[in-house]
């Protein structure tokens, strides 16, 4: 008898809780298989939360045909510096196929998809990005506070990575202070 009431109260609290999900989950992303598409990878490091005019950001996109380095001033995001350097198919293949190997689309379940706004306040905050156009295909980020965030792919070799695409990367951002 007792085992009949517990299988009845099981089958309510099914019944009324719906149907059971079925865990979603996202597109695997192949790196190498946007290589000739027009979708393009950036990555965004946001410096320390401070007032307006002294908030910086550094971020490098990179696509098929070119790679741009763009120094952000406030938090109204005004480009104050923006350098083009050309790029090409075969050597965007490439550092895709390194990306790839990074972790670059890696991501993990944190408690959301969304940075906490004031998030890691006296440190670096981080976004891996693939765009489509204006649209986000991929937005994973991170911080040097913690480790906290939805990527889980290798930090330093990223950032390394990308840095490496721009030539004289350290002389273009020296005075940037984030």
């Amino acid at each position: 008898m007792f085992t009949i009431i517990i299988f009845g109260f099981v089958w309510f609290f099914r019944k009324i809780g719906g149907k059971t999900s079925t865990p979603t989950t996202t597109p695997k992303i192949v790196l190498n298989e946007i290589a000739n598409t027009p979708k393009e990878v950036k990555f965004v490091t946001q410096g320390r939360i401070v007032g307006n005019e002294t908030y910086r950001e550094i971020r490098i996109t990179v696509n098929r045909s070119s790679r741009v380095l763009e120094i952000v001033e406030g938090y109204e995001n005004t480009i104050t510096s923006r350098t083009v350097f050309p790029n090409n198919e075969d050597a965007y293949k490439t550092f895709l196929s390194a990306l790839a190997d990074a972790g670059f689309t890696s991501s993990r379940v944190y408690r959301s998809t969304q940075m906490p706004q004031g998030t890691c306040p006296t440190g670096k905050r981080y976004w891996y990005q693939i765009l489509d156009g204006v649209s986000f295909y991929q937005s994973l980020w991170s911080n040097s506070c913690n480790n906290s965030g939805t990527f889980n792919g290798k930090k330093s070799t990223v950032s390394w990575l990308f840095q490496n695409q721009i030539p004289d990367y350290n002389k273009l951002t020296q005075g940037v202070r984030l």
